[in-house]
């Protein structure tokens, strides 16, 4: 009894941050304008402990580039050179921004917090 109870608290504090990651970009959406970019460039930094995948976005309508630095390569095929993406910006600060690729992966942690919370309590109880 005391084994399923230290995993049940250990999955839901996990959901709690994922949720909590979610909910931290929605709300950044929610008070940002949409806005294209087109990814120039990616670069591979090789480092003594890490690879990293940094990729380089013009705005269309603007002239800035955002930099997105990516640790884990799963998504390196799903962003191509020379396509356009959505990007949400802030319109007083352009360094304020939501990257594609955290577009791409943000409801992942709304999903997880759903399964981290569901699926220990099917399994333990």
């Amino acid at each position: 009894m005391q084994d399923s109870t230290i995993i049940l608290s250990l999955t839901w504090i996990i959901a709690f941050f994922s949720f909590y990651k979610y909910y931290k970009i929605q709300k950044k959406i929610n008070y940002m304008e949409e806005n294209k970019a087109t990814c120039t460039d990616f670069i591979i930094k090789n480092t003594y402990k890490r690879k990293y995948y940094i990729y380089y976005y013009k705005v269309d309508h603007k002239d800035i580039i955002i930099e997105d630095k990516m640790l884990i390569p799963y998504m390196k095929k799903r962003i191509k050179i020379g396509t356009s993406y959505k990007i949400y910006l802030n319109s007083h600060n352009d360094h304020d921004y939501v990257s594609p690729i955290e577009l791409i992966t943000y409801k992942l942690y709304l999903f997880l917090s759903i399964c981290l919370i569901i699926i220990p309590l099917i399994i333990l109880y």
